[in-house]
């Protein structure tokens, strides 16, 4: 694979850190030929506060490189 600072990076929030990957992932463009998207987590984490002591996670994503499959 490649260096990651050489991919388009996707991001995602949500109320879970599950939810955020999935919104991340849904981002990547599907690239003609292929029925499925693979991606890899380059950074995660969460935030708190307001007056309810909200959380909300993140999470960045990149595709991850289909040729490691076919070898």
């Amino acid at each position: 694979m490649a260096n990651p600072t050489d991919y388009q990076t996707y991001a995602g929030v949500a109320d879970s850190l599950e939810e955020a990957v999935k919104a991340a992932h849904a981002k990547i463009p599907i690239r003609e030929g292929r029925d499925f998207v693979i991606c890899r987590v380059l950074e995660w984490g969460y935030q708190r506060g307001g007056f309810v002591d909200a959380k909300q996670f993140f999470a960045v994503v990149i595709e991850d490189d289909l040729s490691e499959l076919h070898r």
